[in-house]
């Protein structure tokens, strides 16, 4: 950045649906080839951790109203992680179960919200549904064993 060697001073992750293709981090700008719709933008608040301004974080409805004021975009992780009290908070609201008993349960697995601040100074809703955050055994239970069922999730 402060050798100004980029075309701008942004960076883009391109995630692809399909695990067996590749995916990318652009530097410099984004390729307007891999992707359909709006972009959206969104300033890096903390130098060398990639993290963003979270101004907050809901599971269904009820926030979280955490002391936590940034997300960390970390590309080499499956993942989500936070500090151990609100985890610890988090865990209780989430319980591990059979993956038989968390698809279709909105109400007990509802999605989960991290409200972030835009380059505009708007606030976006990020929200993952269940299908994304409730994983068997580091991936998608279903997909794994081919039966739909029986590990934790």
């Amino acid at each position: 950045i402060s050798q100004k060697c980029l075309k701008s001073n942004e960076f883009a992750f391109y995630l692809n649906a399909d695990p067996a293709l590749p995916s990318a981090i652009l530097w410099g700008g984004v390729d307007k080839s891999l992707y359909e719709g709006p972009i959206r933008m969104f300033p890096v608040v903390q130098p060398h951790y990639w993290a963003l301004e979270l101004l907050d974080f809901r599971i269904g409805s009820e926030s979280m109203s955490t002391e936590v004021k940034r997300l960390i975009v970390d590309t080499g992780t499956t993942f989500f992680t936070a500090p151990a009290s609100l985890f610890d908070r988090v865990a209780r609201r989430l319980p591990s179960a059979r993956c038989s008993e968390v698809d279709g349960s909105p109400d007990r697995y509802p999605p989960l919200t991290f409200v972030l601040r835009t380059a505009q100074g708007q606030p976006y809703h990020l929200e993952v549904p269940q299908e994304t955050y409730m994983l068997g055994e580091g991936e998608p239970a279903a997909a794994k064993r081919g039966d739909g069922d029986e590990g934790r999730c």
